[in-house]
């Protein structure tokens, strides 16, 4: 919840500036939804830890040779 208040604060402070920086502003706020959204599946029960707050880990693709027989 503090992280979240942080994240929401550092928005609105950058929404003030006279030239917002609209990249910046865009990854607090993808931030902000997935703080909102772990708190919610916490909230829930449908969440464990499993360590920092980060986007969510994509499949490493890996090359398989295949040999015809």
């Amino acid at each position: 919840m503090f992280k979240s208040a942080r994240i929401e604060e550092q928005i609105e402070r950058e929404q003030k500036r006279p030239r917002p920086d609209w990249m910046r502003l865009l990854k607090l706020k993808k931030l902000r939804l997935l703080i909102r959204d772990r708190l919610y599946r916490v909230a829930q029960g449908r969440d464990v830890w499993r360590g920092p707050i980060a986007p969510t880990a994509q499949p490493i693709p890996v090359r398989v040779k295949w040999r015809r027989n």
